[in-house]
């Protein structure tokens, strides 16, 4: 049975992660694996989501931590994985 849960977890992480890189692509609009902050406040705006020029600079600041002005897909799945996800031993259930 163990086997069998491991084999759906794994299943659930890389569905997480095409879904998460779609989602960062659908951000990246120019298709240049990054994303600057008017990407993401364009993003945003076609969302119809408005936050404040300086709320959403400084989430930036924070989150673009070597300021590169951009955030690369890797340190996009550092963001996301800030998420609580499911620990392994509860998708396993019992033995």
């Amino acid at each position: 049975m163990r086997f069998f849960a491991f084999v759906d977890v794994g299943n659930l992480i890389m569905s997480l992660i095409n879904s998460t890189s779609d989602f960062f692509y659908s951000i990246d609009t120019k298709k240049q694996g990054k994303i600057t902050e008017g990407d993401l406040s364009a993003f945003l705006k076609k969302c119809g989501i408005t936050i404040p020029d300086d709320e959403l600079s400084h989430w930036w600041a924070i989150h673009d931590q070597d300021n590169s002005n951009s955030i690369t897909f890797d340190e996009f799945l550092a963001i996301i994985g800030k998420v609580n996800l499911p620990r392994e031993e509860d998708a396993l259930g019992p033995e």
